[in-house]
């Protein structure tokens, strides 16, 4: 058993930032979700992987599920629990939750503070909203192991495994943090719903919730090559329109209170056309089309004159090959030699995403608009950067972008993959949550 006198000097500071945070923000938070995965090492119980979410709903939350040496717990606690919960596995290294068994957590905070704030949409943690979030680690005599052994029973989902069902509640993959326990405090004040960015503007759609306008600040930054601009801005309207002189690539946008209190930000690495996530959309118009048309084909542009049955597993090569590296933009209704020839096809979007639905795995969802020009309508599919690399062709291989073509990935580059993956864990699966 610790004290306050006897935990590391970056414990007590996290210790004190978390509880800092709940007094600052006093009548904000409602309840804790406390998601559990609990394995059985022989006669006793240890934390395979344990997360709280502190939440501005006071809704009720109670489910078990209970297989062989293996349990699953989602319940919600009030804030006043959820400080003694802290004290019990900080000090006394102590778990204790409703309805089931207690553990051993002795262990210690990550202290890299790099990360500490995330924003919202993130891409390892899928949060809706921004927040600050905390990592405890157990000791190596502490942690639980998932069970390898498929999960069945009659009253429970069936998984194939545990490392399937945590992946499924918790919301995200945790392969990288064995045995920890995630602390998550949503700043609900504010967030970016959507970043629009056109060729010559950049929109902002927020939610804001009990902050003032006048209490908000912007900060833009955003380059390209050696061309760099920064400006301030104030939240006069939402959404929030800011002239940019140049298509960036780079892009930074913080908004705070006045005080200084960071709410939400983006930072964006931009190749033009393609979005970087599903929150950033590129406003493309004709005369961006036109630019591009005069660009030809390259390392994030590709034409397809048509998209009929046999130029579909072509066209979801490319869109493999896009996901994996930076993403991409197709443009159906222009030739090779960047002439507009003009799609009509009909239904063209539903035998878009019904193509990639059968040839991509994971399934690779595209963002279609229709952009109407002097000699014909073009069909403008973007993809995005893939966050659950690698994609694969079905029955072909993965494949990857190389000037403007495509080429099926080399042995480094699958190694590179498969590193990248297991490094920071990052998967596009959405959680039960």
């Amino acid at each position: 058993m610790r004290d306050d006198n006897t935990l590391s000097p970056a414990d007590q500071q996290i210790r004190d930032e978390i509880k800092n945070l709940i007094k600052k923000r006093e009548g904000t938070y409602k309840s804790a979700l406390v998601i559990t995965a609990l394995s059985k090492a022989q006669d006793s119980w240890k934390n395979a992987f344990t997360k709280i979410i502190l939440s501005n709903t006071d809704e009720k939350i109670s489910e078990k599920l209970e297989y062989d040496g293996f349990i699953l717990n989602k319940i919600s606690i009030t804030i006043d629990d959820f400080l003694i919960m802290l004290d019990d596995f900080i000090l006394r290294g102590d778990l204790k939750i409703n309805d089931c068994p207690d553990v051993k957590a002795t262990g210690t905070f990550e202290y890299d503070t790099y990360w500490r704030y995330r924003s919202s949409n993130d891409d390892a943690y899928k949060n809706d909203w921004p927040m600050h979030n905390y990592i405890f680690r157990l000791d190596d005599n502490e942690r639980g192991h998932p069970p390898s052994e498929p999960l069945v029973s009659p009253q429970y989902p069936h998984f194939p495994y545990a490392q399937k069902a945590i992946k499924y509640y918790f919301g995200f993959d945790l392969e990288n943090h064995p045995s920890s326990i995630f602390i998550f405090i949503p700043n609900y004040q504010l967030k970016i719903d959507k970043l629009t960015i056109g060729s010559n503007h950049l929109n902002l759609e927020i939610t804001v919730n009990g902050v003032h306008q006048g209490e908000l600040v912007g900060k833009l930054y955003y380059e390209k090559g050696e061309h760099i601009k920064i400006e301030d801005f104030h939240i006069d309207k939402n959404p929030k329109s800011i002239h940019i002189d140049f298509i960036p690539d780079m892009i930074s946008v913080y908004l705070l209170r006045n005080d200084g209190e960071i709410l939400d930000f983006r930072r964006i690495h931009l190749n033009w056309p393609s979005s970087p996530s599903k929150d950033v959309v590129i406003d493309i118009k004709e005369s961006d089309i036109l630019t591009m048309l005069k660009q030809g084909e390259n390392q994030y542009v590709e034409f397809k004159r048509e998209l009929n049955n046999k130029d579909k597993e072509e066209f979801a090569e490319t869109v493999v090959a896009f996901a994996n590296g930076k993403g991409g933009t197709i443009l159906i209704g222009v030739d090779d030699k960047s002439n507009i020839v003009g799609c009509d096809q009909d239904k063209i979007e539903e035998a878009i995403v019904s193509s990639l639905k059968s040839r991509c795995d994971p399934f690779i969802a595209p963002d279609i608009k229709k952009v109407t020009t002097d000699d014909g309508s073009i069909i403008v599919i973007r993809i995005n950067e893939g966050t659950n690399k690698p994609y694969t062709l079905r029955d072909k291989g993965i494949y990857v972008r190389s000037g403007s073509t495509d080429r099926i990935a080399s042995r480094i580059e699958l190694d590179e993959f498969y590193d990248q993956k297991k490094k920071y864990g990052i998967d596009t699966v959405r959680g039960y949550l």
